[in-house]
């Protein structure tokens, strides 16, 4: 996975930071609300708002906690099963462990999201 620069400040406008959100979610396939926070630096009810503004204008899948990628797309896994509701019930659950405090939880269930959505790449 390559290594993404943060914008240029804390300060940065909100299209600024959003174009490089979009970046990382198209990279990553996924993103919670903490991963947005430790991206930009803003504070949860930014970056909440931020997930949102990129589902609603650039077609990302707002899921709790996070949103997909719009570029993932489900496929089978090579059982047949469909991966993405296992992708957004691990991100929901990162946003549970979230606001119980437990930042590793929801870093452990960040990840495994990703690889469900890294799967669901065609």
């Amino acid at each position: 996975m390559t290594q993404l620069r943060r914008p240029p400040a804390r300060d940065a406008l909100p299209h600024e930071r959003r174009a490089h959100l979009l970046q990382v979610l198209a990279e990553r396939g996924a993103l919670s609300v903490g991963d947005v926070q430790d991206l930009t630096g803003v504070s949860y009810p930014t970056a909440a708002r931020d997930l949102q503004v990129l589902c609603t204008q650039h077609g990302a899948v707002r899921v709790h906690g996070g949103a997909l990628s719009p570029t993932r797309t489900p496929s089978p896994s090579a059982d047949g099963r469909d991966l993405r509701p296992l992708a957004l019930e691990h991100l929901r659950l990162a946003g549970d462990c979230l606001r119980r405090g437990e930042t590793a939880g929801a870093q452990l269930h960040t990840r495994i999201a990703e690889t469900y959505a890294h799967l669901c790449t065609d």
